[in-house]
């Protein structure tokens, strides 16, 4: 009896080990223990494996498990993890900024996703990478019908509210590009990119108040701070500049101490740190600062500017003059110092060249509110493509190239309008 009680025990710790060394290589094939068994040997669990391979950028054992997928019958499951293999991919290389090598990959995933036959999840998974694919190939009409069509069946599918919030935002509609942060916000809380693209548009609106709360929530939250426009030093700057647009000094001036500024950001801390000071009474700190800050960089307006308003408090115009005539040689759009140039030139009984600053004030003037009108008027409409067309030709008159160019591409990707029979 014990002898036969001893086999039988030997037989179970066999098998157990076996078990065991089926579960790692279950473990290693497919990313978790447990596929050998029936009730998980499903494809839809094969491919949920793979795709946390993916979300590991394990790209090969992704399409080992798409090739297995296929040739195992399950045609939907193999296309979409095989599209969404390429989409990783292709995403890598355009994050890299090397669309050269990002395109191919992103036209062979969009071709393995809109051969998906599927009519249920399969299908609303599919879509929602269309619309994140069409984004980056600039098809920005055929994106926001495929991620229109995943909301309309998951209203919180919180991909699709992120694809359309970055579509509207290239099309400049920044309204509908708002609600749609709005709902990653509160469908991910503990993202705080939402909260701080929110706090940048609503700073661009110059609605200060509402770009002080986004920008202070999403301190409050995770940002991944691998590039300059999430590291919360910039976001901590941009919450600054905001304080310092609602005159609150003190607080502007806590926020710029856990400020480490990123290269190429530092005389706009530093002007902001000055304004703080002279807004606080702190003269004297104001312009040694500011003085030493314009000897490293004397292009810069935000220093010249707060720079020029101290020299006219001390009634030291003709420096103040100088000042701000190098700034308007740099940038004779620049309406900050073209108004306080006017104010100066008064000042000194310049009479004649006051004039000829107001005149000249009141043109930049023209087209900024122009330019502001334009974007009010497609702030929830991404497909008008006239108006699109004259904001590029209203950043023209005032030389901004780069918005220009923005418009103009926002432009093109509006559908073309039809022509009755």
């Amino acid at each position: 009896m014990r002898v036969f009680i001893y086999f039988i025990g030997v037989v179970v710790l066999a098998l157990l080990m076996v078990a065991g060394g089926m579960a790692a290589l279950g473990r290693w094939s497919w990313g978790d223990a447990g596929w050998y068994y029936p009730w998980n040997n499903s494809p839809e669990y094969h491919l949920r494996c793979g795709q946390k391979a993916l979300r590991l950028f394990k790209l090969e054992r992704a399409r080992a498990v798409a090739a297995r997928l296929r040739a195992d019958g399950h045609l939907d499951q193999s296309l979409l993890l095989g599209g969404e293999s390429n989409f990783f991919e292709a995403k890598a290389y355009a994050e890299a900024n090397q669309f050269a090598n990002a395109v191919p990959l992103f036209s062979a995933a969009l071709d393995s996703f809109n051969k998906i036959r599927d009519q249920g999840a399969i299908r609303l998974e599919a879509a929602t990478r269309i619309g994140q694919t069409c984004i980056y190939l600039k098809r920005p009409a055929e994106a926001e019908h495929a991620l229109k069509f995943v909301l309309s069946q998951q209203p919180d599918n919180v991909e699709a509210h992120r694809g359309l919030a970055v579509l509207y935002y290239d099309q400049g509609a920044m309204s509908l590009t708002l609600a749609h942060l709005e709902k990653v916000a509160e469908l991910d809380p503990q993202d705080g990119r939402p909260l701080r693209h929110m706090g940048f548009i609503y700073k661009d609106l110059e609605q200060y108040d509402k770009a002080v709360t986004c920008y202070e929530e999403a301190l409050q939250r995770n940002l991944p701070g691998h590039n300059r426009e999430q590291d919360p030093a910039t976001v901590h700057m941009e919450l600054a500049e905001c304080l310092v647009k609602l005159a609150r000094y003190t607080d502007a001036s806590a926020v710029l101490q856990h400020c480490e500024p990123w290269p190429g950001d530092e005389a706009t801390v530093a002007a902001l740190r000055g304004e703080c000071e002279f807004g606080m009474g702190q003269i004297d700190k104001a312009r040694a600062r500011l003085d030493e800050a314009l000897e490293a960089h004397s292009d810069s307006q935000e220093l010249i500017h707060i720079r020029a308003k101290i020299l006219i408090q001390d009634n030291d115009l003709k420096r103040a003059a100088e000042l701000l005539e190098r700034a308007l040689r740099m940038d004779q759009h620049d309406y900050v110092s073209r108004y306080l140039l006017q104010q100066t030139y008064a000042k000194l009984g310049l009479k004649a060249e006051a004039a000829e600053q107001e005149r000249r004030l009141e043109q930049t003037k023209k087209d900024i509110e122009e330019l502001a009108k334009l974007n009010r008027e497609v702030l929830d409409n991404p497909w008008n493509r006239d108006k699109r067309l004259r904001l590029a030709e209203a950043c023209d008159r005032l030389d901004k190239a780069d918005l220009a160019a923005m418009w103009r591409q926002a432009a093109a990707a509006c559908p073309a309008p039809q022509v009755l029979p």
